[in-house]
């Protein structure tokens, strides 16, 4: 059987008669195991920040992905508790594994907080400020705005953070508020 460079399926011999059915099932099964779905891996993501200061553990941390034919797929939730301690600067999110460092990849990111039942949405980015293994989210800067920054602490504790809101003391994360990251990238 000669193989195929691609996928590594042994292409049936046709000249070999007695072995031909087995041969064309055992192709058959190889495709099989490289196009079905290949189930979900948990992961938990790490979370650091640019400033001196990092975040302590969130409530909770929780991720799950897949990898098919060099494309992850993942999706991760930061749950905020009671005295957690968000640091400061930019805030990254690890992914699964290292993405590939010759593209800029983009993916979205949603932040709900229950102090002002509401939700934000914006990009997040993997690339070399990151080194390709965490993303960075950004949201808009206030609510009637459409211009975005990184999500960021000020101040290093909870609330105080872009985005900000004005109508509630400028919280918009506060104990039981979360960040879930979901998207896809090319791992490396």
């Amino acid at each position: 059987m000669a193989t195929q460079a691609d996928f590594g399926w042994e292409l049936p011999d046709l000249s070999d008669v007695a072995d031909g059915p087995d041969a064309f099932l055992q192709f058959a099964d190889d495709i099989a195991a490289t196009i079905k779905d290949r189930g979900l891996t948990s992961y938990t993501p790490s979370w650091t920040s640019q400033g001196s200061q990092q975040p302590a553990n969130p409530a909770s941390r929780f991720g799950i992905y897949r990898i098919d034919h060099g494309l992850c797929t993942f999706n991760a939730k930061l749950v905020f508790g009671v005295t957690t301690l968000v640091g400061s600067g930019a805030l990254q999110v690890g992914i699964p594994v290292p993405a590939l460092n010759t593209v800029q990849h983009l993916v979205q990111c949603m932040l709900w907080t229950p102090s002002a039942s509401a939700i934000w949405y914006g990009p997040g980015f993997i690339d070399s400020a990151t080194n390709y293994q965490s993303v960075q989210p950004e949201f808009p800067v206030q609510n009637d705005r459409s211009d975005m920054l990184p999500w960021a602490s000020i101040g290093g504790f909870l609330g105080r953070q872009t985005p900000y809101v004005p109508s509630n003391n400028g919280y918009p994360v506060m104990a039981g508020g979360y960040i879930t990251i979901q998207g896809q990238y090319f791992v490396a």
